[in-house]
């Protein structure tokens, strides 16, 4: 309220402006009442929403439902400890292996030569080109590569650092490209290892091995290549044929059949007229594709320090793992695999100086990370029930509303404080989302009762409101006798994951998270608790409504305190001009 300058009549207009508006204010002060305790109430489900989504995601999810939480296997590693690392899992059927590892299973490669130091992942392809001195512009089209299917495109402009993201943000493509700025190599790696499938450079069918001459952005890589072989290929390249100029002698070996030919040979007819090889070779818009006229499987390698036409990008392809266990000779595509309910990971070859140093692997019971599992989730879920029954339980102070600023004024902090917590409390009293909730969390419990007694898990007293009990030496008799059946119980079995008890009370939860979430615009995916709310939520709606109709009020108070403050005026001014008037008529007496 803004002071106003009082006239001589005597009158303290601002106190009764102050006393007037004082009750045209008591609807302002009850939407504002409104307001704050909304915002109480929607702080309230906050705070457990994060606790529902600690309960849910961190304790039920992370980590009591996941399959080693509840695991009664130990493996134990002997002999060549540093070639095999080995990991019980809950499926383990106690038989002892002897581990051999002749050879570890690596991920089929793409490397070019390097196209020299100097370059970063900031050099544009063009700049690579110019390098080269294979051409002063890029070639018509861009930049074309083809890896496993998936075809990629690039101008001139595009950084090294571009051509990198893309290729590894293409899942399809299943390789990870690096640059390396010391050596300008650029490299692709399967995510897989094992012996290829389908880990070509080709835009044809499977099987088919192309490089481009005018194209080829690994060309741009490999600078040797490109010197001595891209520049030539380009000069020679016609629709029907391929030759290199030049004396230079070039081998290839193509399913095992060795082709040299003069540099001054053509390429195309050296291997369409080999009938041992059994191929079709062309060149298609400067591509040299080899297809095999039998299963079109054949791969293109290239082999000895002779063969520059094809040096500059080398195809490595991955091989499988080879081991034995207990004398039993096996191959894998990856280095961890599972055997008898172990997770193996072969590390290092076990012949050492020529002798076989094999690693053997034993497996222990040991149920104390199973039973502090099962202890978590009882104090967890305990803890967690009454925290809710607190709140829905928690009395309601009708009388403490919120505050006003003006009753703040004559109360101390310690008063105010106080009233304060009368006020919060009960705010979640009897609520219709959190009541629900644990009434089908005791429900989900309750069906699976029997069998929770059969481990030592049982429920205390009606009016403990489905607390959990545990007996330590029952659980780890049931552990001891079927750990399948604790998991099955808990975690759910692997016919049937859903089944759970650990999952039917995420589920529960989940669906009090987006009730809450709907209502109080809260994130049902964090248990941040500075987190902001949604808008569109209905406190969200409800909220906006209040400011809309406490702004409205404010301009109208505004107004009707200006409109007071007039009246008062108008009344001055014909006071005093009535004064005026009277003494005029009745002077005073000498």
């Amino acid at each position: 309220m803004v002071s106003r300058i009082n006239g001589f009549s005597g009158m303290d207009i601002d106190s009764m402006v102050k006393n007037l508006m004082t009750a045209k204010r008591v609807p302002l002060d009850k939407l504002n009442q409104q307001k704050t305790l909304l915002n109480w109430t929607r702080d309230s489900y906050r705070e457990v929403n994060s606790k529902l989504y600690d309960f849910r995601s961190n304790k039920l999810i992370d980590k009591y439902g996941r399959n080693e939480s509840l695991n009664t296997n130990k493996s134990v590693v002997s002999g060549n400890t540093d070639a095999v690392k080995a990991t019980a899992l809950a499926t383990a059927n106690g038989v002892d292996m002897n581990v051999s590892v002749t050879q570890l299973a690596t991920k089929t490669t793409v490397k070019t030569s390097g196209a020299g130091s100097g370059f970063t992942s900031a050099t544009t392809l063009s700049q690579l080109q110019k390098n080269l001195d294979v051409t002063s512009t890029p070639p018509t089209g861009g930049y074309q590569l083809t890896v496993n299917g998936e075809n990629f495109s690039f101008t001139g402009d595009t950084a090294i650092s571009t051509v990198i993201a893309s290729i590894n943000s293409n899942s399809k493509a299943n390789v990870t490209a690096t640059f390396d700025e010391i050596t300008g190599k650029l490299s692709m790696a399967a995510k897989s290892s094992g012996p290829p499938t389908n880990a070509t450079l080709t835009t044809e069918a499977k099987g088919k091995v192309v490089l481009s001459a005018d194209t080829s952005l690994l060309g741009l890589f490999s600078k040797k290549s490109a010197s001595t072989t891209f520049a030539q290929l380009k000069s020679a390249v016609s629709d029907t044929s391929l030759a290199v100029a030049g004396g230079q002698t070039f081998k290839l070996t193509i399913d095992g059949t060795d082709i040299s030919f003069l540099g001054s040979e053509n390429i195309i007819d050296k291997i369409n007229g080999n009938a041992t090889l059994n191929a079709t070779a062309k060149f298609v818009a400067g591509e040299l594709i080899v297809t095999s006229n039998v299963d079109n499987t054949t791969r293109l390698t290239v082999t000895g320090d002779d063969a520059p036409l094809l040096k500059g990008i080398g195809i490595t392809d991955g091989v499988k793992a080879q081991y034995s266990i207990n004398g039993t000779n096996l191959e894998n595509d990856s280095n961890t695999f599972a055997v008898n309910g172990i997770q193996l990971t072969l590390v290092a070859k076990t012949d050492v100086n020529g002798t076989d140093s094999p690693t053997k692997i034993t497996t222990q019971v040991d149920a104390d990370k199973a039973v502090e599992t099962v202890k978590g989730f009882i104090n967890d879920y305990n803890t967690l029930i009454v925290s809710l029954n607190a709140k829905l339980d928690e009395a309601k102070y009708r009388d403490f509303t919120p505050l006003t600023d003006e009753q703040k004024k004559d109360l101390k902090d310690s008063d105010i404080t106080a009233w304060t917590e009368k006020a919060k409390s009960g705010l979640l009293k009897n609520d219709d989302i959190l009541k629900p909730l644990l009434s089908t969390m005791r429900m989900d419990i309750t069906e699976k009762l029997s069998k929770l007694k059969d481990i030592g898990i049982t429920t205390g007293s009606y009016f403990e409101n489905g607390k959990l009990y545990l007996d330590e030496s029952k659980l780890r008799t049931a552990l001891s006798n079927n750990s399948q059946d604790v998991m099955d119980l808990l975690q759910g079995s692997q016919s049937n994951p859903d089944s759970g008890l650990f999952d039917k009370l995420s589920t529960r939860v989940s669906d009090a998270l987006s009730s809450i979430s709907d209502r109080a615009g809260t994130n049902k995916y964090s248990g941040d608790l500075t987190s902001t709310y949604k808008e569109e939520s209905v406190m969200g709606k409800k909220l906006k409504d209040y400011n809309k109709r406490i702004g409205s009020m404010q301009d109208y108070l505004d107004n009707q305190e200006t409109r007071y403050y007039k009246q008062f005026s108008a009344m001055e001014t014909a006071m005093n001009k009535l004064q005026s008037q009277s003494s005029s008529l009745f002077p005073a007496s000498s």
